[in-house]
């Protein structure tokens, strides 16, 4: 068994403060790319499968608009969008593609594995890890605008593309710990907001 360097330790001593700070970052930076797109698109934007949600629920209510405006999610949504999302789309959309662009795509010495748990030793962005980040986080993206009835094509998930290259940035830097973190700071704020 290898011993954990140092710089490793620091890494992950860093790397779930950073992934708070992060995650909290990412909501106003999130909330002026969807009115930007907005703006420009006039096309709503956001997470469509969760905005089906509300308006499904509020549907029968006597004021669906006043309704979905002060809906709340139960516990068990708030607990998959705080726990279960981000462990699962974070290996899904950060992890697997790290590791292809780290054993498949030849992107120096570094083992796959290792590059997902602490990280890289340098701080440049590769074209590799570029491309593989972009496509990833367009992924990641539209899989916010699947929707019970199929796919919404009228809502732009502007947000959460832009969000995802930032958490592959991150998980690619510091090490899945991160941008696990941060992805799930980022869903607690907005739940409870």
């Amino acid at each position: 068994m290898e011993t954990l360097s140092r710089r490793n330790f620091i890494k992950g001593a860093l790397a779930i403060p950073v992934g708070v700070a992060v995650g909290a970052g990412m909501i106003p930076m999130g909330r002026k790319i969807n009115t930007k797109t907005t703006e420009i698109t006039n096309h709503p934007t956001g997470n469509a499968g969760l905005a089906q949600k509300v308006e499904e629920a509020c549907a029968k209510e006597e004021d669906p608009k006043k309704c979905e405006v002060d809906y709340d999610l139960s516990f068990s949504e708030k607990f998959v969008a705080v726990v279960e999302a981000p462990v699962i789309e974070e290996f899904m959309f950060r992890a697997i593609p790290s590791v292809a662009v780290d054993e498949f795509l030849g992107e120096g010495d570094e083992d796959g594995l290792e590059t997902v748990l602490h990280g890289t030793d340098y701080l440049g962005v590769t074209r590799n890890e570029l491309i593989v980040g972009a496509l990833s986080s367009l992924a990641f993206g539209l899989t916010h605008n699947l929707t019970n009835t199929g796919i919404d094509t009228q809502t732009i998930p502007a947000s959460q593309t832009a969000g995802g290259l930032v958490l592959w940035a991150l998980q690619r830097r510091l090490g899945i710990a991160s941008n696990m973190t941060a992805h799930a700071t980022l869903n607690l704020i907005a739940v409870n907001s």
